[in-house]
């Protein structure tokens, strides 16, 4: 049996200045949806802007070690998307890929971002590429680390079960524990950077009924098989269109959530972007080694 949280140091081993920045809200108008939806983000730096968009189960708090370094060259800002941090959480919000991508359209749009560098982890990297597919020319270029996306027999087997009637109870039942699913679900290579003040930020997509529905919906839907199989024919036509941005690719060696195979099989969908590697690290290569994170984010960037 793993740890408990309750064994974790109440502050991570490695400092950050993440809570001096203020969380602020928009509200953004997002199809499907009657009323605008409520956002939360951070902001801190001046220059061009540079987005960062975090995956499931995290929130803006895992960019915490590269927010401030990357504040000296970009304005940046990090997302919480619907359900993490303190944005709303509408059970009608659609939680598709194309549905979350939508949620980043509306919230630039309200911010009044035009054609910021985008940077994607897990699923919020797989999410960009399709914000880049269904709106060409919103985003200057986008750097994508450790996405999701490519059919595998165990996600659609997720699919499946999180498609059951029951589902819902069950994944009630399963998150009971808010705090500990946190903790054993999210994985460094470096299992000591863990600590309360992280499993309290992330249990707040499960301890709210809200946020663990659309949770919920957010897995089930972005590990859509039918979803993943239609991503290579629209990154066919987005790229005989000239209609994509220039791309990264930023993967690590090591990752028991996404294959690192993954990485030279988004090389292979998209040929002009350049894969790099980075050793020693993880899934959340932006906990477990900032550094060099921060270096390749600036020299994609040109900066």
């Amino acid at each position: 049996m793993g740890r408990r949280f309750t064994e974790l140091p109440e502050l991570p081993p490695r400092p950050h200045d993440f809570a001096s920045l203020e969380r602020r809200l928009v509200d953004a108008r997002v199809p499907g949806l009657a009323a605008p939806l409520s956002l939360s983000y951070v902001e801190k730096g001046l220059g061009p802007t540079l987005l960062l968009v975090h995956g499931l189960m995290t929130s803006a708090y895992s960019w915490r070690y590269v927010i401030s370094p990357l504040a000296q060259q970009y304005r940046v800002i990090a997302i919480d998307l619907p359900g993490a941090g303190k944005s709303a959480a509408p059970e009608e919000l659609d939680s598709t890929p194309q549905g979350l991508a939508r949620v980043l359209e509306g919230f630039c749009d309200a911010l009044g971002l035009d054609r910021p560098y985008v940077v994607g982890n897990s699923m919020g990297g797989y999410v960009t590429l399709w914000w880049a597919l269904l709106h060409p020319g919103r985003i200057d270029r986008l750097l994508i680390t450790h996405a999701p996306g490519m059919p595998q027999a165990r996600l659609a087997a997720l699919h499946a079960v999180l498609s059951l009637s029951a589902s819902k109870t069950l994944f009630r039942w399963y998150t009971r524990d808010h705090e500990q699913f946190a903790l054993d679900n999210v994985h460094y290579r470096d299992e000591s950077l863990k600590s309360r003040e992280e499993t309290r930020e992330y249990a707040r997509w499960t301890a709210d009924d809200s946020a663990r529905e659309l949770f919920r919906k957010n897995l089930r839907d972005t590990m859509n098989p039918a979803v993943m199989r239609a991503l290579p024919a629209a990154v066919v036509r987005a790229r005989e269109a000239k209609a994509l941005p220039p791309m990264r690719l930023l993967w690590s060696t090591w990752d028991p959530l996404v294959p690192p195979s993954f990485g030279p099989r988004y090389q292979a969908l998209l040929p002009e972007a350049e894969l790099v590697w980075l050793e020693n690290t993880s899934h959340f290569m932006h906990v477990d080694t900032p550094e060099p994170v921060v270096r390749e984010v600036l020299r994609f960037g040109g900066r």
